[in-house]
Order: structure tokens, then C-alpha cells, then sequence
């Protein structure tokens, strides 16, 4: 399949009402992406900006100046004029269910940020982003951007003694016809991560199978709305107890996202 083309990517991340620290965000997180060993310092470098500064407008810890709005627009070559007074990204609360919008959804169209969102309910979690990162396999950096996102969102929530929660039971991404860049992105990633399943877990940990059929393509439409209510089915057979001890992705490849104990029994 032909990847998107990042020039058309960042346009399209521009277009969706983000503010620009976040399109800062999506940028370092890309370039981590394509090469596991850029580093903050490296990004601050082709930025021309000092490490700690940068750092600190990554977390909201610093405000963004005009000039240096401009200063970074310039140097990764969007027209500086797209990207000025930006807004906050926005959502709606609603209960059970959240349809996400686009603006949101282009941000967290990573499937760490559900595997993040599930985790918080498993046994032994702790709140720690190198915690986290290790029993997902990504970096820090993607656990600390990624919980900001998710909070903001308000899809985790931060009691007083900073205890994470759920801040809705379900998200879905499903039924919005402006996410098709985002969901083709996410897609790709958990199809790879299946690819890499078959390899790297045993198989008493996963189930990966296929069937191969004749059908009337008149029935297409019930057979998504059976798909449909398994998924959805299965989720809330398997949800209904609290005692959790690991994140599944299911696609339909039933496999973990987390880092499994060797010699775990079922």
C-alpha cells in the first residue's frame, strides 16, 4: 500500500483546528517514528531552538511566541501564515460512546493512545510513563504526549491523588466520514503490529485465523453489522470483570499489546 505523503499530511493536520503545539507534537512523534533513535535534542537542533526551551513548549510548560511560531513553521516548511492563532482543539462530552471528532482524532490516530486509555483498568498498573512505555514497547516521550492528549480530551481523568480513570467507558472512531486519513493510519499500524504478533507471540497467547468464502455482495451490508455487534459484543463479554491483567487488540487478530510475563499460564 502507498503511504500518505507528508507534505499532504501535515496539510491535512493543519486543517483540522489544532492548535501549533500540538502539530509540534505530531512532528517530533513522526520523526521518532521513522527513525527510533531522534531525539528531542536532534528535533531542538533542526528547529535552531535551545532543547530545554523546546521541551518546555512541548508540555505546555512555556508559551509559543509569534516569532517563534514563525521561526519553527519556516523550518518545516509550512507557510507560516496556516499556522498563526491556530485554535484549542475541541470536543464534545457525551456519555458511553464518544464519537470523536476530527480535529481530535487526527491527533491520537496512534493505536498506543487506546492501548494507554485500556491499560489504566489492568491489575497492577502503575502510573509512571517509563512504566507504561515498557509494558507497550514505545518511547517516554510517546507515553507523556500521548497521556496529555488523552486527558485534555477529557478520555482519562487525574483525580487529587493522581490516580488515571477511564473518563468514559468506550471509544469509538467509527461513523465519522471526515477520519479517513486518520483511520487508514491507524489501520496500517495495527495491521503491522499483527504481521509482528504472528512472529513474536505464542500462539496459546493469540488467535489468528482466516476464513475464505463465497457470498452475495447483496448481504455486504448485514455482514458488516454482524462484525459490528461481535466486536462490540465481545468487548462487553470480555469487560464485565475488573480483575484485567493485559491490553488485546482485536482486528481479527486477537493478540497483546502488552509486554506478557514469560511462562504466564493460562
Amino acid at each position: 500500500m502507498n503511504s500518505i505523503p507528508e507534505k499532504k499530511y501535515e496539510s491535512e493536520i493543519l486543517n483540522t483546528n489544532l492548535n501549533f503545539r500540538l502539530f509540534l507534537q505530531n512532528q517530533f512523534l513522526e520523526r521518532c517514528r521513522r527513525n527510533p533513535k531522534y531525539s528531542l535534542r536532534a528535533f531542538a537542533k533542526f528547529l535552531e531552538v535551545d532543547a530545554s526551551t523546546l521541551s518546555q513548549i512541548l508540555r505546555e510548560k512555556r508559551s509559543l511566541s509569534i516569532t517563534l511560531q514563525r521561526s519553527f513553521a519556516q523550518r518545516l516548511g509550512v507557510d507560516p501564515k496556516e499556522v498563526e492563532n491556530l485554535p484549542t482543539t475541541k470536543t464534545k462530552k457525551e456519555k458511553n460512546v464518544r464519537e470523536l471528532a476530527l480535529d481530535a482524532f487526527q491527533v491520537i490516530a496512534d493505536w498506543y493512545h487506546y492501548a494507554i486509555f485500556e491499560l489504566i483498568t489492568v491489575k497492577g498498573f502503575k502510573n509512571d510513563s517509563k512504566w507504561i512505555a515498557k509494558t507497550l514497547s514505545i518511547s517516554s516521550t510517546e507515553v507523556s504526549i500521548a497521556l496529555e492528549r488523552l486527558v485534555r480530551l477529557d478520555l482519562i481523568k487525574i483525580d487529587s491523588s493522581g490516580k488515571l480513570t477511564q473518563g468514559t467507558p468506550l471509544v469509538t472512531t467509527t461513523g465519522n466520514p471526515y477520519t479517513a486519513t486518520a483511520f487508514r493510519k491507524l489501520q496500517h499500524q495495527v495491521l503491522g503490529k499483527a504481521s509482528a504478533a504472528l512472529e513474536e507471540i505464542p500462539m496459546e497467547l493469540r488467535d489468528q485465523s482466516s476464513m475464505t468464502f463465497a457470498i452475495n455482495t447483496k448481504q455486504l451490508n448485514e455482514a458488516k453489522k454482524r462484525i459490528k455487534n461481535f466486536r462490540r459484543g465481545l468487548c462487553d463479554y470480555l469487560q464485565k470483570t475488573k480483575d484485567r491483567d493485559a491490553v488485546y487488540q482485536l482486528g481479527i487478530s486477537f493478540y497483546p499489546v502488552t509486554n506478557i510475563k514469560k511462562g504466564k499460564k493460562l
